[in-house]
């Protein structure tokens, strides 16, 4: 502790001694603040509040809301790429105008680059980007008036900027999107054609066809296979009862008796036998009833035996000529036979046919159907992209909030501030400077350090000093 105190004194007569050096220090520094205080270029800060929105679609439930955080910072991101872009600032200076008159052209490059530097873009206090809509638009120049006029004409140029910026994009995207819907047009026609020629060669079984792809109904073509089968089985069993009836005829020809027998279904296509076979049944009937009552030789009795036997005549005579139908009958029903089975098999080939296109057909009618859902939503998109370009030439996404305001006072410390600064820095400077090159003096030794070191000196010995020096130190 004591050493430290020592040091502190030493210290402090150094700064006495070299107070010169402190003070011209202090003055010097002051001085230099003096002069940057009165000849610095003043700033004043001008800011424009922002509103960000997002595109309106149809598939936003709140239009104009930002999905989520993250896309709303790269919009934010985007804004802030524009802002400090050369086109948007140029645009501003044009506006505004130069601060003096320049003969050159207006503004370079250099004008450029300066004012980049004195725009910037933040967020409210206590914000970040990403979590906000609203943004605020900083400028610094060396008025007021021409801080909030650059303020404001650079949000001005940041929204025709922004604007050109989505029409290029909407652009693109209607080129690409009609681009898109031409193609699935084509590849829609190309199907459409191979269907053309599937279905033309399908011709009358276009029907059945779309019929077998949908999975139900009933065809004309299977209703005309069913009509055709009916009408087999009735020509079948129509010359199964023509074979019978010829073999019961040629049987009662041989055997007139025989009639009596017949069933009248099988005489149901020929009504004179049946006729006959009744008339001859009542003649029988007569000339038994005669027979019983009269003698075989009485008129009335030779009477019916005569009209029993025109009637086996008639009958013999009608017996032939039903056998020469039954046997036209006959062919015509076989002929009928054949051409119903030719044309049973002629409407199977044509099912089978259309069972074997069944798939490409599907697979085509697939596809036709597939591309044009990709051409409905293509033109779909086509139209909303157009819509939302017809949109962007009236509307913008930033929505400038109020007019731009500067601050009262400029940007920087104020003329006292930097005084005392100048003080403060010139006292440390001048404190730095005696520390690092002034000498302090050494203090003075104690009488022992100094008879030991003049002892040890052979230059100062000598022996009336050492005798002074025994009789000092035994008190004397």
């Amino acid at each position: 502790m004591n050493h430290q105190a020592v040091r502190f004194q030493e210290l402090l007569a150094l700064c006495l001694r070299r107070r010169r050096w402190i003070v011209g220090a202090v003055l010097l520094s002051t001085l230099a603040a003096a002069a940057w205080a009165v000849f610095r270029t003043r700033q004043w800060e001008a800011q424009q509040a922002l509103v960000l929105r997002d595109e309106v679609t149809l598939q936003q439930e709140k239009p104009g809301h930002f999905r989520d955080l993250e896309q709303m910072k790269v919009s934010q991101e985007t804004v802030l790429q524009l802002v400090l872009s050369p086109e948007v600032l140029t645009g501003a200076l044009k506006r505004v105008g130069p601060e003096k008159p320049t003969p050159a052209a207006w503004p370079t490059l250099k004008h450029v680059r300066r004012l980049r530097q004195q725009v910037e873009l933040v967020p409210p206090k206590g914000a970040e980007f990403g979590k906000t809509e609203i943004l605020f638009l900083r400028v610094r120049q060396s008025s007021p008036q021409r801080a909030a006029r650059l303020a404001r004409a650079i949000a001005l140029e940041l929204q025709q900027a922004l604007h050109r910026l989505r029409q290029q994009r909407m652009q693109s995207v209607v080129a690409e999107l009609r681009t898109s819907a031409e193609l699935a047009r084509r590849q829609l026609q190309h199907h459409l054609d191979q269907l053309a020629q599937m279905e033309k060669r399908v011709g009358g079984d276009l029907a059945e066809l779309r019929l077998l792809d949908q999975a139900g109904g009933d065809s004309s073509l299977r209703q005309r296979l069913n009509q055709l089968k009916n009408e087999l089985r009735q020509v079948t069993q129509q010359r199964r009862e023509l074979a019978a009836l010829h073999q019961l005829l040629r049987q009662v020809k041989a055997d007139p008796q025989r009639l009596l027998a017949t069933p009248n279904r099988l005489l149901e296509s020929q009504p004179a036998l049946r006729r006959l076979k009744e008339g001859l049944l009542d003649a029988q009937l007569q000339s038994a009833r005669l027979q019983g009552a009269l003698t075989p030789e009485h008129p009335r009795v030779q009477a019916a035996r005569q009209a029993e036997r025109e009637i086996r005549l008639h009958l013999h005579r009608e017996l032939d000529a039903a056998l020469a139908g039954l046997e036209v009958e006959r062919q015509l029903a076989e002929s009928k036979q054949k051409m119903l089975q030719e044309q049973i098999a002629q409407v199977k080939n044509r099912l089978a046919e259309v069972a074997r296109l069944r798939a490409p057909y599907a697979a085509l009618v697939a596809q036709v159907n597939h591309h044009m859902e990709l051409v409905r939503q293509a033109d779909q998109k086509l139209a909303l992209a157009q819509a939302a370009l017809q949109t962007d030439s009236r509307s913008s996404l930033i929505t400038l909030v109020g007019q731009a305001r500067a601050e009262d006072h400029p940007v920087g410390p104020r003329t006292l501030l930097v005084l005392l600064g100048g003080v403060l820095g010139g006292l440390l400077l001048g404190l730095g400077v005696v520390v690092l090159l002034g000498e302090p003096q050494p203090a003075a030794a104690p009488p022992e350090t100094l008879t030991q070191e003049w002892i040890s000196t052979p230059a100062a010995y000598s022996p009336q000093l050492e005798g002074d020096l025994s009789l000092q130190q035994s008190g004397v």
